[in-house]
């Protein structure tokens, strides 16, 4: 990890420098994207298997049982679906913005 001119750490992801914002944002686009590419109907909301397979197309890996019980967790209205901010929300920062940027520094062993 490298600061920028205005002292703004940058990390490199395939051969690109991000800021830790960048990072962020490239994330949510990808939980975005995975939720959209199994809402088929456009209605935007997944149902158990679907979102099963958004969470796989995230590259989680989880039982069966275990996604089980996070899709219950996601579903907070408990309609038997889950919906983008639902999704996003499970995924996406602010879990933890700060979160991911320690977790992604901690696994940059080669800085």
């Amino acid at each position: 990890m490298r600061p920028d001119d205005a002292g703004v750490p940058q990390v490199r992801i395939r051969m690109r420098l991000l800021t830790p914002f960048q990072v962020i944002q490239e994330i949510v686009a990808k939980v975005e994207d995975a939720f959209v590419n199994r809402d088929v109907d456009h209605d935007g909301r997944l149902d158990v298997e679907d979102t099963s397979k958004a969470i796989y197309g995230l590259q989680y890996l989880f039982s069966g049982e275990q996604a089980s019980q996070l899709i219950a967790e996601m579903d907070e209205d408990r309609v038997g679906y889950v919906t983008l901010r639902e999704f996003k929300r499970s995924f996406s920062p602010p879990y933890g913005s700060m979160d991911i940027w320690s977790a992604f520094l901690r696994a940059d062993s080669n800085n």
